[in-house]
């Protein structure tokens, strides 16, 4: 079996592990160093490295978060930002790195709902406040309604509890780049919903309706 990759070759091999090949020896090497930190927490497991451009994982089962968040409710979303807020807080406080590329295709949601990061090759040195922006990024241009959005990006923000005021600012600047990037308007109303939902958070104001 072969899976989607825009730049490697990821393949489910004989043993039914993962192999992914690699077109760039640095993505290679973010790979491997990312996962030998995390020994499969939040992760795959490295199993071994059979060439040098080569890694063997152990397979992930489960649903990609994407298609989870396409087709939740708030429950769900909540839910799921929960599960992501773990994986964040690992990965960041483990490595003290973060992912360049927070497309929801890059977790797997296992079938006892643990959110498993499965791509390293673009990560990075990051605050906690620039991965937070990314995932909400995403998670605003993707096409559900704005009040699952907002539900999903504040359980994510209580439970990470980042620095609000410069949270507001690297969300912005991820919005617009990713706006740009999709070719899509940036949604100005959603923004300001958000961004005043984040004051809200700031100040403990539990009368915000999320």
């Amino acid at each position: 079996m072969v899976f989607t990759s825009r730049k490697n070759k990821v393949v489910l091999n004989e043993k039914g592990n993962i192999e992914k090949t690699f077109s760039s020896e640095e993505a290679l090497k973010n790979e491997v160093s990312m996962l030998e930190k995390l020994k499969g927490k939040f992760a795959p497991a490295l199993l071994s490295q059979p060439s040098n451009s080569c890694i063997e994982m152990n397979h992930i089962d489960g649903k990609l978060l994407l298609d989870y968040f396409l087709s939740s409710d708030i429950e769900t979303a909540k839910k799921l930002a929960k599960s992501l807020a773990k994986t964040i807080t690992h990965i960041h406080s483990t490595t003290n790195k973060i992912t360049f590329d927070e497309n929801f295709r890059n977790y797997i949601v296992t079938p006892d709902f643990k959110c498993i990061r499965i791509d390293f090759e673009e990560s990075t040195e990051g605050t906690l406040e620039c991965y937070i922006a990314k995932v909400m990024a995403f998670a605003s241009l993707y096409e559900v309604e704005d009040h699952i959005k907002i539900d999903f990006i504040g359980t994510l923000c209580r439970f990470l509890k980042p620095n609000f005021k410069e949270l507001i600012t690297e969300y912005k600047n991820e919005l617009k780049f990713l706006s740009n990037r999709w070719g899509v308007d940036f949604p100005s109303a959603l923004f300001e919903t958000i961004k005043t939902l984040l004051i809200c958070l700031e100040f403990g104001n539990k009368h915000f309706p999320v």
